[in-house]
Parts: structure tokens; sequence; C-alpha cells
């Protein structure tokens, strides 16, 4: 077995470490030589007592940068202290998962096989984010340990951020592309892009794909997935994959919900956002414009930016109603109350649900790009 060290990210509000933690670790500190836990917060008693079986390090920080401010700390750590000289590879996962399903003996194995630098257990590609592996699980060889590229990146990591969606988009969205140009190959366990239906719509992965895992965050979830949620349950316990007293104890902790709740039948309609157009479609009408305004200073606009180019914007706008900083990502934040410029382009780079209420606040804006319908 590989000298595999593990760092595990974990948070919770009370600091309460429910029994899926004790299980997920139990299973996967069979393919660790070294395992360092990471609190973000706070940690109860009987969550020391827990992690203490299976952690040969715990760290406690506060829940600055959230999982990505974790993972840079102890990756700078490990390599300012040269502890990862000691190790071929390196786990990164956190506690937003329940599983596995499948035991990662078989997991590691099978991903062994593929002779790639890297990998994780699934990967989300969308017509706005780049393809890439999600961050909640994922392994890196020795080539990459040695190459000194995962300090860099994390070294250069901005942990200013307070919205753990920009955090994400500037950590997740990222690392798997930089990682690829630097010339490392890389694989997930599911071959098919999981994406957000991760969240929404598991059943088919976990059916068709043997989806080792399934989020913690889908049970708190609309009601419309009610149905999605029951299908999941019912199938891990018909094929005996999982305990679901685990799950249960777990949901009503975070969310008070119990599995006897969710509706089995219901209005299951795929509900995700409708794109209006693409990246390249994004590209092309900034390329109609002398320059562009990116609405939103957020999770979408850091990719909107990031593709585009910082040349070709003239800075974001947030409603007059938000609070804003002064710049983002090195760029002007401007009120849309201070807009005057009715020749340069707009992209409104909103999360779905935010973007009919500020079609109507851009209505004498003739020069408008909508990301979603």
């Amino acid at each position: 077995m590989k000298r595999r060290l593990g760092v595990f990210v974990f948070y919770d509000a009370q600091g309460y470490v429910g029994d899926y933690i004790e299980y997920l670790l139990q299973d996967v500190k069979a393919q660790l030589q070294y395992l360092i836990v990471v609190c973000n917060g706070i940690l109860s008693e009987d969550g020391k007592r827990t992690f203490a079986k299976y952690a040969d390090e715990i760290i406690m920080r506060p829940n600055i940068g959230f999982d990505a401010g974790a993972y840079r700390e102890i990756i700078k750590k490990i390599y300012d202290e040269g502890i990862v000289e000691n190790y071929e590879e390196l786990l990164l996962f956190n506690d937003t998962f329940f599983g596995p399903f499948y035991s990662f003996a078989d997991i590691f194995s099978d991903m062994a096989k593929k002779d790639v630098d890297f990998w994780g257990i699934s990967y989300h590609q969308s017509e706005y984010i780049p393809r890439h592996i999600q961050s909640y699980f994922m392994n890196f060889g020795s080539d990459i340990l040695k190459s000194g590229n995962l300090y860099d990146f994390f070294n250069n990591l901005n942990m200013d951020e307070h919205n753990v969606l920009s955090v994400i988009a500037h950590m997740e969205f990222v690392l798997t592309e930089y990682l690829e140009q630097a010339g490392f190959s890389w694989a997930t366990y599911v071959e098919r892009n999981v994406g957000v239906r991760l969240y929404y719509y598991p059943h088919e992965f976990l059916a068709n794909d043997k989806l080792p895992i399934l989020k913690v965050k889908t049970f708190g979830l609309s009601s419309e997935i009610d149905p999605e949620i029951v299908k999941s349950v019912k199938y891990l316990r018909e094929q005996n994959l999982y305990d679901i007293n685990l799950i249960e104890k777990q949901i009503w902790h975070k969310f008070q919900r119990r599995l006897s709740g969710y509706q089995e039948s219901g209005n299951a309609e795929n509900f995700l956002p409708v794109p209006t157009t693409d990246l390249e479609g994004i590209k092309v009408f900034s390329k109609l414009h002398s320059g562009v305004y990116i609405y939103g200073a957020g999770f979408y606009g850091s990719i909107i930016m990031r593709h585009i180019g910082q040349e070709n914007v003239r800075g974001y706008i947030v409603s007059d109603d938000r609070y804003t900083v002064d710049s983002y990502e090195g760029m002007k934040v401007y009120k849309i109350s201070q807009i005057d410029d009715r020749e340069s382009g707009i992209v409104v780079a909103l999360k779905a649900e935010y973007t009919q209420e500020v079609k109507g606040i851009l209505k004498g804006f003739g020069n408008v790009l909508y990301l979603w319908k």
C-alpha cells in the first residue's frame, strides 16, 4: 500500500460529530499511514473522543476560508516542515457526504489501475464551469507532491473570501485545470459528468455508476426532490450498502427531518437552471462591445471574469441594496445606480433565482446578456 497522508476537514456549528463520520473514518483510515483531522470551528467533548480513535493529529482552527482554508493551512505545514517527503500520496476529504457504500480499499485499488497523477470520486463540467474534480474527495500522487505545484497553488490562494461559493470558484473550479496544465493526468471513480446532479438526482448514479457516496446537503434541499431522496435511500437499504440509521441521525441533527417525512410522490421535475448561452457565447458578446461589466461580484462573476479576461472588464456591478466593497478581484465594484454607461455590455453572472429580479433593474440597459433564462 502507498504511504498515504490523509487530511479530513470537519465543520459543525455545534461541534457535533455524527456517527456517519466515524463510519467514514473507520473505513478510510485503513488506506492511510497518518490522518490529520482539521476542525474548522468548535468540537464537542464527544467529538474529540471520536476523532481520537482515528486521528493521529487533531488541529483546531477558525472557519476562515472554509475547507479550502483548512487544506491550505495543512499543505503549507507539511511542505514547510518537510513532512510531505515521508509520503507518496495525499488525500484531501471532508465531512459533507455519507458513505462509503463500497469499501475504500476497493476504490483505491480500482483507481490505482487507472495510472493517473490525481483522482477523485466525481467531476463537474457545465456551460460556465470547467471540467474539474469535485473537492469533497481528492487524492494526489507522488509526482504532484514532489513537484511543489500543489504547494504553489494553495500558497497563492486568496483566503479573504467570506462566501463559500466564491471560495469554491477560486479553489475547486481551478485546481484541476491548474494541475492539468502543469502536465498531470487525472480521472474520477464515476466516469460520467455528475456535477450538481450529485445533489439533486443521485439515484441514477447510485444505481448505474456505483456512486459510493451521498451528499448530506441533498437532504436539506427543496421538497421537490423528495421522491429522489426516497428512491436513493430505498436503493441503499435494498442493496444492503449502508446503515440507514446513520443518515437518519445526521439529518435530524442538521435539518430536523426524519426519513419518514420525505414524500415518495410529488413534483420531481428537472428544475436545474436552463442556460441561455455558453462560455463561447459570452466571449463573443464581450468582443461586440468596447468593454463589459459583470453584474455579480461572487461565484459566477469570478468564473466569467476568468474566461473573458480582466482587460475586457470595466468592473463589477451589484444591486444598490447589496453590501459591497470598493473592489473585488482587483476590479472596482459599482452599485447599479452609479452606472450611466449605456454603450458597454453587461453580463449578469448571478445564480438563476436572482436573475429574474435583476431583469427589472436593468430595463433601461440595452446590451445585457443573462446566463439563465
